[in-house]
């Protein structure tokens, strides 16, 4: 469990440099993160000041000047309502050596941030950018965003810390309504020295009661307790996490502080206990994990896995099954992956286990992307036959190209096969998009859209990239490449098993996603092509979360929305509190449901049980299949 009591602490909690008042002797210390040199302190004294240091990329309204309550700040409007833009975005040249720093700290305020998907910040150097996205959790007033180097993603071929040449600050565009945001005092965070005894034990007090959002750890047990109802488990863990955290001052105080923090870390581990066993479960909702694995939770045989679903009253599962160039289960369509030979049908294995225990199977497919399973000779027989995505630049993609027929015709025959032959519950699509908007154009998208179009392209892709001439055209091919195999795969396996549920695990932002990736699942949705959709909501938020959920239910129409949770996903990790908080934002919206990514080794041991503990608790008066 400890792995996972650490996932939800709050980011650098162990590092906390404050004074635990009222038991430590000696001076206050730093709080962290502590702001360092400024970089730019956003107080220009004219917009033509602040428009000439941040420069709008195509499209982006010129940062002015505000003075908002006596505080000078950098106004920046996103003009999404009138501007065709994906982004909003503002550079600003630099020279700027970051390497001996922890990262930087700067000031938000966004009254509606509702037309914003998320924020992201860049830094550029050498060939390539270092990028963040953040999103502020008030819309009330500033916030204080801090973001670390370790919390970077590299984009290209970055040159080191040390040579920042740029910086990038984007909003990204969520719905066709206009607003704006404030900037203010980005500065250099302090680096991070290493934490002495003392310091650590006390951020382990300190952090006792930070779990949510509790502040501290009064809040923290007055709120459990009026939370708790008859349950005498919860008063239980309490009483031990009160034990502890006394015993935790007591042992800081005599300068024990390994020993505290031993105390300390054991108390939030009763407080998360108590919290967790406090929770409501809600009956009658849809509770799932995606699996990443075919192969299931490792260590563990399928039985084992559905089993800990079941008892944790989970009753649904989405194992990824078959990609677009490989099948763990004997197909006729798509090769099948070596692995199957010795370790057997996959899809048989899981399905038995899942009519044992009563829960769902939901077979996910990774659509267009071949996959690292796909044998070698199938890769080339389909760069032979042109059949691979291509970028603007050429660069070929282990992608099949979705406006090829015969792509299109395999991607249909592999899922309807699993109905053909399985008694599965649905069939779900991932991936079901292109890579990125700089694809697909290659020489078979060439020829197949000017069929289509009805146009001669002689700027080949200028003419249907942005701003280009064809460009609307463009899009509306691209997608309908997409819906091609959503519309058909849905009629041919409803035409099989009338009660067999389509589902499709999409990017939350659909009025954005729809032109980036082709990926237009609101119509899916309004065309009752999908049973159910699975917007992947990954993001540690719970502001932005929320924020998502409420749009997505408008697109969504009738058909069913549950939310994704991204607790192993790669743009968030989220400890059990966190999916709590999620879990219980989308019961506020009435989403009858949520799914959770990705059911592995961790989620299994130190997840489950903590949920099943409340807020997924199995119903025991319910009849076992």
């Amino acid at each position: 469990m400890a792995a996972l009591l650490a996932g939800a602490l709050r980011p650098g909690a162990l590092a906390l440099l404050v004074i635990v008042s009222g038991f430590l002797p000696g001076p206050p210390l730093r709080a962290e993160p502590s702001a360092g040199d400024v970089i730019d302190d956003c107080q220009y004294p004219t917009d033509a000041a602040a428009a000439a240091a941040w420069q709008p990329m195509a499209g982006t309204a010129k940062a002015q000047i505000a003075t908002l309550a006596d505080h000078k700040a950098l106004r920046l409007s996103c003009n999404f309502s009138s501007a065709r833009i994906e982004r909003a975005s503002w550079d600003r040249q630099v020279k700027l050596d970051l390497a001996a720093n922890r990262g930087v700290q700067f000031k938000v305020l966004c009254r509606d941030p509702s037309p914003v998907s998320y924020f992201s910040i860049y830094f550029q150097s050498g060939e390539g950018w270092y990028q963040a996205a953040f999103f502020p959790e008030s819309a009330a007033g500033w916030n204080t965003i801090s973001i670390d180097k370790t919390e970077m993603t590299p984009e290209g071929n970055p040159g080191g810390w040390s040579q920042i040449q740029t910086i990038r600050i984007s909003a990204w565009r969520g719905n066709d309504v206009s607003t704006e945001f404030y900037l203010s005092d980005l500065r250099k965070t302090d680096p991070l020295r290493p934490a002495s005894p003392r310091e650590l034990a006390e951020a382990a007090i300190l952090g006792i009661g930070q779990i949510t959002s509790f502040e501290t750890y009064q809040d923290a047990t007055n709120q459990i307790a009026s939370l708790k109802g008859q349950n005498p488990r919860v008063a239980k863990a309490l009483a031990s996490t009160a034990a502890a955290r006394e015993l935790a001052v007591k042992l800081a105080a005599e300068q024990k502080f390994p020993e505290a923090t031993k105390q300390a870390t054991a108390a939030r581990e009763q407080l998360l206990t108590a919290f967790c066993l406090a929770q409501k479960p809600l009956p009658g909702e849809f509770r799932a994990f995606w699996c990443h694995s075919a192969f299931g939770v490792q260590g563990l045989d399928w039985d084992e896995a559905i089993r800990r679903l079941a008892d944790n009253g989970f009753n649904a599962i989405l194992p990824n099954m078959l990609w677009g160039g490989a099948a763990f289960y004997e197909s006729k369509v798509l090769p099948v992956a070596s692995q199957v030979a010795s370790r057997g049908d996959q899809i048989r294995q899981c399905l038995a286990a899942c009519r044992k225990y009563g829960v769902q199977m939901h077979v996910w497919k990774v659509d267009w992307n071949l996959g690292s399973a796909a044998p070698k000779y199938f890769v080339e027989k389909m760069r032979q036959m042109g059949r691979l995505q291509v970028s603007s630049q050429g660069k070929e993609e282990p992608w099949l190209c979705p406006s090829d027929p015969e792509n299109q015709q395999l991607e249909i025959a592999a899922m309807v096969e699993v109905v053909r032959n399985y008694d599965v519950d649905g069939i779900h699509f991932d991936y079901i998009r292109y890579p990125d908007n700089d694809h697909c154009f290659c020489a078979g998208c060439k020829q197949r859209f000017q069929r289509v179009s009805g146009v001669t392209v002689t700027n080949w892709p200028e003419q249907v990239r942005a701003d280009g001439p064809l460009r609307q055209q463009w899009l509306d091919w691209r997608r309908g490449n997409i819906t091609t195999v959503v519309k058909s795969a849905s009629e041919q396996a409803r035409a099989i098993n009338p009660k067999i549920k389509l589902s499709a695990a999409v990017f939350p932002n659909w009025a954005v996603d729809r032109d980036g990736v082709g990926q237009d699942w609101k119509l899916w949705c309004d065309k009752g092509y999908l049973d159910f959709v699975c917007p992947m909501d990954y993001t540690p938020s719970n502001n932005r979360f929320e924020r998502l959920i409420t749009q997505q239910l408008d697109w969504a129409g009738r058909t069913p929305c549950y939310p994704g949770i991204g607790v192993s996903a790669s743009s968030s990790h989220l400890g059990v509190d966190r999916v709590i908080d999620q879990i219980n934002l989308a019961r506020r919206h009435q989403t009858h449901g949520f799914v959770i990514f990705n059911y592995g080794v961790k989620e299994s041991n130190d997840l489950l049980p903590l949920l099943g503990m409340g807020i997924t608790a199995k119903d025991l008066n319910a009849p076992r299949p």
